[in-house]
């Protein structure tokens, strides 16, 4: 019986990995809601994102925020979530970085299919809120110098034009099957 669950988990978890990285917000949501499934099925939970940046004194909150799980080799990851702003004024994100080891942090777009920093930042209008996920916007981390473990708690800073810097602390770590990005012959 031992032997059977470990090979449907290494099953189920290699299905996940080849799943790679979708430019389709509904394909991503439902590889999200395959790998939950998956392990509801094998005893293994999975929980929400609890660290929003909440706090109506802030420019921009981030809501549901969660960092991808990886592990040094793999040489990236990401950050994603709903970032809301909060003021009646037009919100410039400029730059970001979160409290793993990397070698640098970027603002990304997916744009044909193709990865490339976001020129100019994240802008979100007055009122409004910018969606980071595979496949789209999202805060990028590249040169891993550490695991990032899945369960595990982080702080995102976002660097605003105007010079605020907003610390976003509790994001958790998770494991998700998209966002596995490729930069061979990526233009960047």
């Amino acid at each position: 019986m031992k032997f059977h669950k470990n090979v449907v988990c290494a099953v189920a978890l290699s299905a996940l990995t080849l799943a790679g990285c979708s430019n389709s917000e509904t394909d991503s949501q439902e590889k999200v809601d395959t790998a939950a499934s998956a392990a509801a099925k094998f005893g293994t939970s999975t929980t929400e994102s609890k660290s929003d940046s909440e706090s109506e004194s802030e420019a921009v909150s981030f809501e549901d925020a969660y960092v991808k799980s990886a592990k040094k080799e793999d040489g990236m990851t990401a950050v994603f979530g709903v970032l809301k702003n909060n003021t009646g004024a037009e919100v410039n994100i400029v730059s970001a970085s979160v409290s793993v080891a990397a070698s640098s942090y970027e603002l990304h777009e997916v744009v044909d299919g193709v990865m490339r920093p976001k020129e100019g930042g994240f802008v979100i209008p007055a009122g409004g809120s910018l969606t980071l996920q595979p496949g789209a916007e999202h805060i990028m981390l590249m040169g891993l110098q550490e695991d990032v473990e899945a369960g595990e708690d982080y702080s995102v800073t976002l660097n605003l034009a105007d010079g605020t810097e907003i610390v976003v602390d509790d994001v958790p770590s998770r494991s998700i099957s998209s966002g596995n990005e490729d930069y061979s012959g990526a233009a960047h």
